[in-house]
């Protein structure tokens, strides 16, 4: 399965949707911030990258575009997740960012998780 990095500053959402996100067989490596995220994207080179919108340091959203203008980074895909708005939300106003996916963290992480290895499996991430 291909290598997901997931970057969100709540340990508890980290270890449990990277848990999730490990039992259906994706490798898995985590950041709390924006800083560690770029350094480990560059170092690690994941193949997904599911990036919270709001981080202590710098925000998910200036993260992306800076890993797009990175040339080890600027073609892993990415998408978004936040705990500020509702899956129902999100897909009612069909929240998007720079054209990436958004997940929102309010629903069932099982739920969340088997949404990321279809959205892996659509874009031939396996």
């Amino acid at each position: 399965m291909g290598k997901i990095l997931i970057v969100d500053d709540q340990k508890d959402f980290l270890y449990l949707l990277g848990t999730l996100l490990r039992d259906q067989g994706f490798e898995v490596i985590v950041a709390m911030d924006g800083e560690e995220a770029l350094r480990k994207a560059k170092e690690e080179k994941p193949d997904f990258i599911i990036l919270d919108v709001v981080l202590p340091d710098i925000d998910g959203v200036t993260v992306s575009r800076k890993l797009k203008q990175i040339e080890e980074t600027k073609d892993i895909p990415f998408a978004f997740i936040s705990g500020l708005f509702t899956k129902e939300e999100a897909e009612e106003k069909s929240y998007h960012v720079d054209d990436s996916m958004f997940f929102a963290k309010g629903g069932s992480l099982k739920e969340l998780a088997e949404q990321i290895k279809e959205h892996c499996h659509v874009n031939g991430i396996k």
